[in-house]
């Protein structure tokens, strides 16, 4: 009787490892198809490059002159202390972190099952590929504290699963105690994680009443200490531009300031980037094909999942369920994760939203996303059966195709940058030119403009003048060090260049003595490139100076 009771347990745990196969070989592949190869993006070149050439002394002392332990200080401390270690070699960290959010996933997954019962499948895939830009989980600087984050937290519902199912006193309390400090380094990693935790915990603690004030005591400690932890840090923040709201009309202010940004990048932006994942002509026709073919085979074998009603990990001893399959709490918890995500914006005077945002917003999307899939497993029609893996074939295979052609282009618009400033750093050795001024005239925020891209996703880093100084140290191994301004054409009269400064004028159009002259400096480097679709090339190089 037992061998027969344990052989469907035994059947769906094989079935999953097959499907975690299949999702791992999609990952590879949409995160891999530009050779795997990463070129440093603006802050890469200060975080990653920068402590390796800085000449003030030892990478700790670099943490804490930039009050880098002022605002996510453990993320920081990982860039500063470990990751710009593997400089210049940063495919390997691009690696290790594409790798620890495939880990990150199957952690979550694992946890959620147990308490609700679901496969969860369908949140796996949401959570990797929903993010309809890869800035929170392949642009190094930007991602490392939202994966790290989301690992940590990953640990942290595994120890709530074990903390709600053991009966032992003395494990419940080292549970609690671990899932404490996975929530305080989630907190530390990234701020966006402070109040969606607390929220996630609510819907949790409804099931698990009896237990309902270990389980919320833990995440609000870990904000606490956390919250300790900036107030003792003001002074930082306060250099970092991440000052406190202290009364409610400046609450409001910065709702006013943010509410915008977050409408567009789950608006519009979102539809934009759709309509780019439906253009299959971008892409190689054998790795259509592959990802077609790979992404059918894992939804057929999780929709069965969906379709009997079981997963593998809902199990609770001795074959009962301790799990929680309600799948509209699920929707009541992916919301408040979401909406929650982005109330740190309100205690502070910080107004920009990043689209990383979308990434860290994503686990509640998923959440709205697995109850649907819950539901829709219930209805016992085949023809309609059929169709829902169709069309989630269809949509999985243009989020891999988004994600292919947003890999692409980053590689191309960042690897491109970093050619141009090889070349200006020439141009400038060879007169002589180590030091001193550069105003730098880039008509572009971007090196990529045939493909979509959220409003600061593939941005070049010669479009912000402290980018560009930390550029060209690093590219010169810390011999060059420039003061940089950046020239916009729609910049007012009183940022115009000085006479004595050089010019760094990158322009699609033929060179000429006249754009030094209407730069007004006395010599300049002009780069005329071509960016068009799918050619990313310097055309030419050349040297003016006025007499």
């Amino acid at each position: 009787m037992n061998s027969q009771s344990k052989q469907p347990s035994k059947y769906l745990r094989n079935r999953a490892w097959i499907i975690i196969i299949l999702l791992l070989g999609l990952w590879l592949l949409s995160e891999g198809i530009a050779g795997w190869q990463y070129h440093p993006f603006r802050d890469d070149w200060f975080t990653l490059g920068y402590p390796n050439f800085w000449h003030g002394g030892s990478r700790w002392e670099f943490y804490l002159s930039y009050h880098l332990d002022s605002y996510r200080p453990l993320s920081f401390l990982v860039d500063i202390e470990l990751l710009s270690r593997f400089w210049p070699h940063l495919t390997i960290v691009a690696a290790m972190i594409l790798a620890l959010m495939f880990w990150t996933v199957l952690l979550w997954r694992r946890a959620l099952s147990q308490l609700w019962g679901l496969p969860f499948w369908g949140f796996a895939v949401l959570m990797l590929w929903l993010p309809l830009t890869d800035e929170g989980q392949y642009w190094i600087t930007a991602s490392v504290g939202i994966v790290l984050g989301l690992w940590f937290l990953g640990w942290a519902w595994v120890f709530l699963a074990r903390f709600v199912q053991d009966e032992l006193p003395t494990s419940r309390r080292i549970w609690w105690v671990v899932m404490t400090l996975a929530f305080l380094a989630a907190d530390l990693c990234y701020e966006q994680y402070w109040f969606s935790v607390i929220g996630l915990m609510a819907v949790v603690a409804l099931k698990y009443r009896r237990q309902w004030l270990p389980l919320l005591a833990s995440p609000v400690l870990s904000l606490m200490l956390t919250a300790f932890w900036y107030l003792s840090h003001s002074s930082g923040m306060r250099d970092n531009g991440k000052v406190a709201n202290h009364s409610v009309a400046s609450v409001i202010h910065s709702l006013h300031l943010i509410l915008p940004q977050i409408i567009t990048i789950w608006g519009s932006e979102e539809l934009d980037a759709l309509k780019l994942g439906v253009h299959f002509d971008r892409v190689p026709g054998w790795w259509l094909i592959l990802a077609a073919v790979l992404g059918l085979g894992a939804i057929v074998l999780a929709m069965a999942d969906y379709m009997t009603g079981r997963a593998e990990l809902a199990n609770g001893p001795n074959g009962s369920t301790r799990a929680w399959n309600r799948p509209w709490s699920l929707i009541v918890g992916g919301i408040i994760w979401a909406v929650a995500s982005y109330f740190p914006w309100l205690v502070t005077h910080y107004d920009w939203v990043a689209d990383r945002s979308v990434t860290v917003a994503a686990p509640g999307i998923a959440l709205v996303g697995e109850a649907i899939l819950a539901y829709a497993g219930k209805i016992p029609w085949r023809l309609f059966r059929a169709a829902v893996i169709g069309v989630l074939t269809f949509l999985l295979v243009a989020l891999l195709n988004l994600r292919a052609q947003d890999i692409m282009a980053y590689n191309a618009a960042n690897a491109f940058s970093g050619k141009l400033g090889v070349r200006v750093l020439a141009i400038l050795n060879q007169h002589h030119l180590k030091e001193g001024h550069l105003t730098v005239a880039d008509p572009t925020w971007t090196f990529a403009p045939w493909t979509y891209t959220y409003h600061d996703h593939i941005s070049t880093a010669w479009d912000a003048n402290w980018a560009v100084h930390y550029m060209l140290a690093d590219l010169s191994h810390g011999r060059n060090l420039y003061q940089v301004t950046e020239l916009w054409p729609q910049d007012p009269e009183h940022k115009a260049p000085s006479f004595k400064d050089t010019g760094v004028i990158l322009t699609p159009a033929r060179p000429s003595l006249d754009m030094v002259t209407r730069m007004d400096v006395h010599q300049a480097v002009v780069v005329q490139y071509q960016d068009q679709f799918s050619s990313l090339r310097i055309v030419q190089v050349k040297w003016y100076h006025l007499p």
